[in-house]
């Protein structure tokens, strides 16, 4: 016999209080495994996100409540700026003492030098136009070499390159 929506919540509750840990690693592995299952099937993420969008409006006021809980746990227990500070630093060494990810920054880094000394100048969006632009490196061993895009097309981008890239590429 399925379980009610309510039964299931109380379970849900009573397994992350018996052992938060272990819940967290168990949704890390589930995260890992969508993401390599997204990178290899296709339109498996429009599904999903089509997916997602008609529960969420079949489910307004649960999202709503949810949303609700997320704020007052906000309100309720404060974090500093210095507290938000040192664990964004902790995040950004962590992201970039990864050898993936040291080409990554170091072409930004000079892309972005380049911009403020004038050596390259800030243009539209390449698709639409806009003005509102970021730089976007096709190939990060050639830093000077940027496309202009805003955020929406470069999402986009960025989107489309996951799809077209192994899991192992993606994530070394």
């Amino acid at each position: 016999m399925p379980l009610s929506r309510e039964r299931m919540r109380e379970y849900q509750r009573e397994r992350r209080a018996g052992n938060p840990e272990r819940t967290q690693r168990e949704n890390r592995e589930a995260a890992r495994r969508l993401r390599e299952r997204m990178a290899t099937e296709p339109g498996l993420r429009e599904r999903r996100q089509a997916m997602v969008r008609r529960w969420q409006e079949e489910n307004r006021e649960l999202v709503a409540e949810q949303a609700r809980l997320r704020y007052d746990r906000l309100r309720e227990q404060p974090v500093s700026v210095e507290e938000l500070r040192a664990k964004n630093r902790e995040g950004q060494l962590r992201y970039r003492g990864k050898p993936a990810n040291a080409i990554k920054t170091q072409a930004r880094w000079k892309a972005a030098a380049a911009l403020k000394r004038g050596r390259l100048k800030r243009g539209p969006c390449g698709v639409c136009g806009s003005e509102w632009a970021e730089m976007h490196h096709a190939d990060y061993t050639k830093p000077y070499v940027v496309e202009w895009l805003c955020r929406r097309h470069h999402q986009m981008r960025h989107r489309k390159w996951e799809r077209e890239s192994p899991p192992s590429a993606l994530h070394p």
